[in-house]
Protein backbone atom coordinates (compact mmCIF):
# COMPACT_ATOMS: atom_id res chain seq x y z
CA UNK A 1 0.00 0.00 0.00
CA UNK A 2 1.25 3.44 -0.73
CA UNK A 3 1.60 5.49 2.50
CA UNK A 4 2.46 8.86 0.89
CA UNK A 5 1.18 11.60 3.09
CA UNK A 6 -1.66 13.24 1.48
CA UNK A 7 -4.52 15.86 3.36
CA UNK A 8 -8.34 14.32 2.52
CA UNK A 9 -10.61 16.87 1.57
CA UNK A 10 -13.34 17.33 4.61
CA UNK A 11 -11.22 16.12 7.32
CA UNK A 12 -9.18 17.91 9.00
CA UNK A 13 -5.07 16.84 9.16
CA UNK A 14 -4.56 14.91 12.58
CA UNK A 15 -2.59 16.21 15.42
CA UNK A 16 0.42 13.35 16.07
CA UNK A 17 0.20 12.50 19.88
CA UNK A 18 3.22 10.73 21.74
CA UNK A 19 4.22 9.57 18.92
CA UNK A 20 1.46 7.18 17.48
CA UNK A 21 1.19 8.86 14.48
CA UNK A 22 -2.08 10.76 13.04
CA UNK A 23 -4.43 7.88 14.99
CA UNK A 24 -7.54 11.23 14.88
CA UNK A 25 -7.36 10.70 10.78
CA UNK A 26 -7.73 7.02 10.71
CA UNK A 27 -10.70 6.57 13.07
CA UNK A 28 -12.07 9.84 11.39
CA UNK A 29 -11.82 7.53 7.82
CA UNK A 30 -13.32 4.67 9.11
CA UNK A 31 -16.61 6.34 10.37
CA UNK A 32 -16.46 8.19 6.89
CA UNK A 33 -16.26 4.57 5.79
CA UNK A 34 -19.22 3.32 7.89
CA UNK A 35 -21.77 6.64 7.40
CA UNK A 36 -21.08 5.81 3.49
CA UNK A 37 -22.28 2.26 4.33
CA UNK A 38 -25.12 3.40 5.37
CA UNK A 39 -24.83 3.08 9.02
CA UNK A 40 -26.81 5.78 10.96
CA UNK A 41 -24.78 7.98 12.83
CA UNK A 42 -27.03 6.95 16.41
CA UNK A 43 -25.68 3.61 15.65
CA UNK A 44 -21.79 4.45 15.34
CA UNK A 45 -22.31 6.67 18.89
CA UNK A 46 -23.49 3.62 20.54
CA UNK A 47 -20.88 1.10 19.21
CA UNK A 48 -18.22 3.93 20.06
CA UNK A 49 -19.52 4.65 23.43
CA UNK A 50 -20.29 0.56 23.92
CA UNK A 51 -16.81 -0.03 23.08
CA UNK A 52 -14.78 2.31 24.84
CA UNK A 53 -16.48 1.45 28.66
CA UNK A 54 -15.65 -2.35 27.34
CA UNK A 55 -11.97 -0.90 27.20
CA UNK A 56 -12.24 1.11 30.22
CA UNK A 57 -9.60 -0.91 32.23
CA UNK A 58 -6.80 -1.88 29.42
CA UNK A 59 -3.40 -1.11 30.63
CA UNK A 60 -1.43 1.69 28.30
CA UNK A 61 1.82 0.39 26.83
CA UNK A 62 4.78 2.86 26.46
CA UNK A 63 5.58 3.94 22.58
CA UNK A 64 8.96 2.97 21.71
CA UNK A 65 11.41 5.28 20.87
CA UNK A 66 13.00 6.62 17.73
CA UNK A 67 16.05 4.25 18.44
CA UNK A 68 13.24 1.12 19.07
CA UNK A 69 11.67 1.79 15.48
CA UNK A 70 14.65 1.54 13.24
CA UNK A 71 14.66 -2.17 14.43
CA UNK A 72 13.39 -3.57 11.92
CA UNK A 73 15.64 -1.80 9.45
CA UNK A 74 18.46 -2.85 10.94
CA UNK A 75 17.11 -6.46 11.37
CA UNK A 76 16.02 -6.33 7.03
CA UNK A 77 19.48 -5.02 6.16
CA UNK A 78 21.39 -8.06 8.23
CA UNK A 79 19.10 -9.94 6.54
CA UNK A 80 19.71 -8.88 2.62
CA UNK A 81 22.60 -6.89 2.43
CA UNK A 82 25.07 -9.79 0.88
CA UNK A 83 27.82 -7.78 2.94
CA UNK A 84 26.30 -9.19 6.63
CA UNK A 85 25.36 -13.02 5.06
CA UNK A 86 28.05 -15.87 5.35
CA UNK A 87 28.42 -18.62 2.49
CA UNK A 88 25.08 -20.06 2.98
CA UNK A 89 23.44 -16.34 2.55
CA UNK A 90 22.34 -16.41 6.71
CA UNK A 91 23.00 -13.34 8.84
CA UNK A 92 26.78 -13.19 10.24
CA UNK A 93 27.57 -12.97 13.71
CA UNK A 94 28.98 -9.59 13.81
CA UNK A 95 31.46 -8.22 16.05
CA UNK A 96 30.68 -4.53 17.32
CA UNK A 97 33.61 -2.94 16.38
CA UNK A 98 36.68 -4.25 14.75
CA UNK A 99 37.49 -4.90 10.69
CA UNK A 100 34.09 -4.42 8.39
CA UNK A 101 31.54 -6.18 8.40
CA UNK A 102 30.69 -5.18 12.55
CA UNK A 103 27.53 -4.36 13.82
CA UNK A 104 28.49 -0.54 13.80
CA UNK A 105 29.19 -0.75 10.31
CA UNK A 106 25.70 -2.36 9.90
CA UNK A 107 23.85 0.27 11.59
CA UNK A 108 25.73 2.53 9.66
CA UNK A 109 24.48 1.13 6.34
CA UNK A 110 20.43 0.71 7.64
CA UNK A 111 19.87 3.99 9.50
CA UNK A 112 22.58 6.72 8.75
CA UNK A 113 23.57 8.45 11.38
CA UNK A 114 21.57 6.03 14.16
CA UNK A 115 24.02 6.08 17.28
CA UNK A 116 25.63 2.10 17.90
CA UNK A 117 25.15 1.94 21.18
CA UNK A 118 21.35 2.83 21.48
CA UNK A 119 20.31 0.61 17.94
CA UNK A 120 21.82 -2.09 20.10
CA UNK A 121 20.52 -1.62 23.24
CA UNK A 122 17.06 -1.07 21.48
CA UNK A 123 17.51 -4.83 19.75
CA UNK A 124 18.92 -6.76 23.00
CA UNK A 125 15.08 -5.56 23.90
CA UNK A 126 14.21 -8.12 21.77
CA UNK A 127 14.38 -11.98 21.33
CA UNK A 128 15.74 -11.10 17.98
CA UNK A 129 19.22 -11.08 18.78
CA UNK A 130 22.41 -12.11 21.53
CA UNK A 131 25.33 -10.33 22.76
CA UNK A 132 27.67 -12.30 23.54
CA UNK A 133 30.84 -10.72 26.36
CA UNK A 134 33.32 -11.20 23.88
CA UNK A 135 31.64 -8.25 21.88
CA UNK A 136 29.49 -10.55 19.37
CA UNK A 137 25.76 -9.69 18.45
CA UNK A 138 24.11 -12.92 16.71
CA UNK A 139 20.84 -12.71 14.83
CA UNK A 140 18.74 -15.36 16.94
CA UNK A 141 15.47 -15.16 14.65
CA UNK A 142 14.48 -13.88 10.86
CA UNK A 143 10.61 -14.63 10.86
CA UNK A 144 8.62 -11.52 9.92
CA UNK A 145 7.38 -11.30 13.74
CA UNK A 146 9.07 -13.92 15.60
CA UNK A 147 7.62 -15.28 18.97
CA UNK A 148 7.63 -13.63 22.11
CA UNK A 149 8.13 -9.92 20.53
CA UNK A 150 7.09 -7.62 22.58
CA UNK A 151 4.18 -5.71 22.50
CA UNK A 152 5.14 -2.34 22.45
CA UNK A 153 7.09 -2.00 19.05
CA UNK A 154 4.34 -4.09 17.31
CA UNK A 155 1.96 -1.64 18.65
CA UNK A 156 3.74 1.19 17.01
CA UNK A 157 3.61 -1.01 13.82
CA UNK A 158 -0.09 -1.72 13.95
CA UNK A 159 -1.06 2.21 14.50
CA UNK A 160 1.12 3.07 11.34
CA UNK A 161 -0.18 -0.17 9.38
CA UNK A 162 -4.01 0.96 10.13
CA UNK A 163 -3.43 4.11 9.06
CA UNK A 164 -1.12 3.53 6.08
CA UNK A 165 -4.69 1.18 4.97
CA UNK A 166 -6.68 3.24 5.58
CA UNK A 167 -4.66 6.05 4.06
CA UNK A 168 -4.84 3.72 0.48
CA UNK A 169 -8.58 2.72 0.93
CA UNK A 170 -9.73 6.13 1.25
CA UNK A 171 -7.63 7.83 -1.73
CA UNK A 172 -8.82 4.97 -3.75
CA UNK A 173 -12.55 5.41 -2.81
CA UNK A 174 -12.59 9.38 -3.28
CA UNK A 175 -10.13 9.26 -7.15
CA UNK A 176 -12.96 7.19 -8.46
CA UNK A 177 -15.27 9.73 -8.18
CA UNK A 178 -12.67 12.68 -8.83
CA UNK A 179 -11.04 13.50 -11.76
CA UNK A 180 -7.11 13.82 -11.13
CA UNK A 181 -7.21 11.57 -8.38
CA UNK A 182 -4.35 9.35 -7.47
CA UNK A 183 -4.82 5.81 -6.70
CA UNK A 184 -2.75 4.01 -4.12
CA UNK A 185 -1.89 0.02 -4.62
CA UNK A 186 -4.86 -1.55 -2.71
CA UNK A 187 -4.69 -5.29 -4.14
CA UNK A 188 -6.02 -8.73 -2.23
CA UNK A 189 -4.94 -12.26 -3.02
CA UNK A 190 -7.14 -15.24 -0.95
CA UNK A 191 -9.25 -17.87 -1.14
CA UNK A 192 -12.22 -19.17 1.19
CA UNK A 193 -11.87 -22.98 0.43
CA UNK A 194 -8.41 -23.67 1.27
CA UNK A 195 -7.39 -27.12 2.60
CA UNK A 196 -6.77 -26.53 6.46
CA UNK A 197 -4.55 -28.90 6.20
CA UNK A 198 -2.67 -26.74 4.07
CA UNK A 199 -2.65 -23.95 5.93
CA UNK A 200 1.09 -24.18 7.62
CA UNK A 201 2.45 -24.86 4.15
CA UNK A 202 1.04 -21.56 2.93
CA UNK A 203 2.27 -19.83 6.00
CA UNK A 204 5.83 -20.61 5.39
CA UNK A 205 5.49 -19.75 1.53
CA UNK A 206 3.93 -17.24 2.76
CA UNK A 207 6.89 -16.11 4.98
CA UNK A 208 9.71 -16.84 2.28
CA UNK A 209 8.01 -14.92 -0.39
CA UNK A 210 7.35 -12.04 1.69
CA UNK A 211 10.85 -11.90 2.37
CA UNK A 212 11.83 -11.42 -0.62
CA UNK A 213 9.21 -8.77 -1.56
CA UNK A 214 9.85 -7.13 1.31
CA UNK A 215 13.91 -6.86 0.66
CA UNK A 216 13.29 -5.76 -3.20
CA UNK A 217 11.49 -2.73 -1.85
CA UNK A 218 13.91 -2.27 1.30
CA UNK A 219 16.84 -1.88 -1.21
CA UNK A 220 14.55 -0.01 -3.76
CA UNK A 221 13.65 2.93 -1.17
CA UNK A 222 17.57 3.18 0.72
CA UNK A 223 18.69 3.40 -2.68
CA UNK A 224 16.15 6.64 -3.41
CA UNK A 225 16.06 8.10 0.02
CA UNK A 226 17.54 11.32 0.94
CA UNK A 227 20.95 11.54 2.15
CA UNK A 228 21.04 14.49 4.06
CA UNK A 229 17.63 16.03 5.65
CA UNK A 230 16.94 19.54 5.28
CA UNK A 231 13.80 20.58 7.42
CA UNK A 232 14.18 24.16 5.81
CA UNK A 233 13.35 22.86 2.81
CA UNK A 234 10.74 19.49 2.32
CA UNK A 235 11.89 17.42 -0.29
CA UNK A 236 11.19 14.62 1.26
CA UNK A 237 8.27 12.32 1.87
CA UNK A 238 6.79 8.59 2.83
CA UNK A 239 6.19 5.90 0.57
CA UNK A 240 6.30 2.08 0.85
CA UNK A 241 4.33 -1.07 0.85
CA UNK A 242 2.26 -3.44 3.69
CA UNK A 243 1.94 -7.27 3.75
CA UNK A 244 -0.76 -8.77 5.86
CA UNK A 245 -1.85 -11.93 6.07
CA UNK A 246 -5.80 -13.34 5.72
CA UNK A 247 -7.03 -15.21 8.08
CA UNK A 248 -10.27 -16.77 8.53
CA UNK A 249 -12.31 -16.90 11.40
Amino acid sequence: MDTSQTRPHGLAPARLEAGIGPWQRSLARHVWFLRRAGIPSAQIEREVARTLRQCLQIRPLSIPTAEARMVPRILAHWQNDSVYLDHKGQPRALRVEGRSPTFRSLVRAAVPGADTSMALAALRRHPWVSYRSEGVVRLLADGILPRGAPREPLLSETLAALDALTDACYANFRARHRSGGISRFQRTVYTDYVDRRSRRAYEEFLNESAHVFLAMHETWLKRHEVKRVDPRHKQWGRVGVGVFAVRGH
